[in-house]
Parts: structure tokens; C-alpha cells; sequence
């Protein structure tokens, strides 16, 4: 059985990353995919470029985002899912790059049995495209494989971990089942979609020799909270996050949103303390994995009096 895979890939005036990002979808050892690259609006220049990088194998296919489709990476991604043929869809990043065995182990655990089963392999940070591996996380507690969904969003919370977009490879009808990426939000979307998609999967199956490479500050990179824009929407989707997780009726994920809202209580107390004055219902629920410090039930009590 070779089912096929569906590679998607928005992109915006990056062409050079691009280019990488597909040298590491062409050198997949398996060889039955179709990879759709989405463009979200790039100069002409820019796309002129791409949709020459994407004329080196048939099975790429160039799209522009229709005018009628919402801006950004998360609608591109929908847009793309409804153009895939694939029967198991892999999202991909157009500045990170795949291992060229990476489908190919996740693919061999696949049968068409396991269509709610979501698949997960290694990763690890780089800023080099020439020392991949100094930065791969070979250790790893989410390394392993789940009865439930819930069992790694627990362990993402219970040791501040996570998985960028590219580790996943997610059949179609389970994506159908969790829906589609949220077009309203610009920032930590990726943990608000498969939040829903693991939170649906029966099981997790996790392969060492798949492996993927996330590259860190990158021009433009998402993840980045430098406006005010960004900022809400990180806060809109730990917010749904915790939603999901409540309505699963999934005790032990609740670990995973209250570690992200203690992190990002530090982060905001130190860079943006305002924000904590403005949203303080929103870290009522912080976890108590961190130092004694932040365990302090007096502490945003302290830090809101002082803002005031």
C-alpha cells in the first residue's frame, strides 16, 4: 500500500527558504506525494521565483491564495487541504525542512485501520541549514507512543515540551474530524489546531526515524511576540486551547495550557507587565510546575497592585 501524502506549504516572500524547504521534499525516500505550495499575496518578483523552484518536479503545484480567501498561513493551509488529493496530510513550514526518511517511517506504520491514529516522530532547532543537529532534541519525554491524545498534551505540560507543525503526519479523515486550522488567529495556531487533532486521535504512534528540523528566527517568523496583534491572538488561543481540553472532559491534558499560561506569565512580566494587568483572569490558571517564585498564589495579586 502507498497512500499518498499531501505536502502543505503556505509561503510569503521568502523564495530562498522556499527553495530549501522543497530540496528537503524532494529528497523524501518515499516517493508517492503531491506537495501544494500556497502563496498568502507575495510581490510578483517573489512569486515569479517560487513558481520557478516549483517547476522542478510535476508533483509540486503552485497556487495563489484567491482574493475571497483570508489572508494568512492558516487559511492558506485550508485552502491547500481542500486541493489535496492526499489520503494522509503533512503540514510543513516553507523556512523548516523534512529528513529525507521522515514520511517513510511514519508512512510504513500507516494502514488504512488507523485512520484516527496520529503519527509523530523526533525534531530539533537549527539557525544553520549545515549543522542540523546542533540543536536536535535526541532526548525527548513526548518521545514514546499514546493509548490517548490527552496522555501527550499531559506530557507536553508536564516537562515544557511541544511539536512543531512538520512532526505530525495526519490522515485525512482525522483532520476532517478535528476541522480546520482557526483563520482568526495569527499566532500559536499550530497549537490550537492539533490541540484539536490529538484531542480527537484514538492513538499517538511515535517513530525514532522520522525527523524533521525547525529553523529558529527566521525573517518574519510567526512565533515571534513583537506587536500587539500577536500578543492577542497567543492569548485567544490558549484561551480555546483550555476550552477544548475542558470540553474533551481531559483532566490530565489540563497540565498542557496551565504550563503555557505560566510561561507566559514570565515572559509578559518581564517584557510586557501591562498585559497582566489588563488580562489577570487569564493566568488564574497557570500550572504549579514552576519555581516557588511564580508557585506564589500573592504573586500577580503583588505585581497588579503595583501597576495600579
Amino acid at each position: 500500500m502507498n497512500p499518498l501524502v499531501s505536502i502543505i506549504i503556505p509561503t510569503y516572500n521568502r523564495p530562498s527558504l522556499l527553495a530549501a524547504t522543497l530540496g528537503s521534499v524532494l529528497e523524501q525516500e518515499y516517493k508517492h506525494w503531491e506537495c501544494l505550495v500556497i502563496d498568502d499575496g507575495s510581490s510578483r518578483e517573489v512569486i515569479d521565483q517560487a513558481e520557478d523552484i516549483c517547476l522542478k518536479d510535476s508533483r509540486i503545484k503552485f497556487f495563489n491564495r484567491p482574493n475571497h480567501c483570508n489572508q494568512g498561513a492558516s487559511a492558506c493551509r485550508n485552502y491547500g487541504f481542500s486541493k489535496a488529493q492526499g489520503e494522509l496530510i503533512q503540514f510543513l513550514d516553507d523556512d523548516d525542512l523534512l529528513d529525507k526518511r521522515k514520511l517513510a517511517e511514519q508512512v510504513k506504520l500507516y494502514t488504512r485501520n488507523d485512520h484516527l491514529t496520529l503519527f509523530t516522530g523526533q525534531w530539533g532547532g537549527f539557525t544553520d541549514d549545515k549543522d542540523l543537529k546542533s540543536r536536535f532534541k535526541f532526548s525527548y519525554h513526548s518521545y514514546r507512543n499514546f493509548k490517548k491524545g490527552a496522555g501527550l498534551l499531559s506530557t507536553f505540560g508536564l516537562y515544557n515540551e511541544y511539536f512543531p507543525v512538520n512532526v505530525y503526519l495526519t490522515p485525512r479523515p482525522l483532520m476532517e474530524k478535528a476541522g480546520l486550522w482557526n483563520e482568526d488567529l495569527n499566532n500559536n495556531d499550530d497549537a490550537e489546531f492539533f490541540t484539536r487533532v490529538i484531542l480527537n486521535s484514538k492513538k499517538i504512534i511515535f517513530t525514532s526515524g522520522s525527523r524533521v528540523y525547525y529553523r529558529y528566527s527566521s525573517p518574519g517568523k510567526l512565533s515571534d511576540l513583537n506587536s500587539e496583534k500577536k500578543i492577542q491572538s497567543v492569548l485567544k488561543s490558549w484561551n480555546l486551547i483550555e476550552e477544548h481540553i475542558r470540553n474533551s472532559n481531559s483532566s490530565q491534558a489540563k497540565k498542557y495550557y496551565k504550563r503555557a499560561k505560566d510561561n507566559l506569565f514570565r515572559f509578559f512580566e518581564k517584557e510586557r507587565p501591562d498585559i497582566l494587568s489588563t488580562r489577570p483572569e487569564f493566568f488564574e490558571a497557570r500550572s504549579d510546575y514552576s519555581s516557588r517564585y511564580y508557585r506564589s498564589k500573592n504573586r500577580l495579586r503583588k505585581i497588579l497592585k503595583r501597576l495600579v
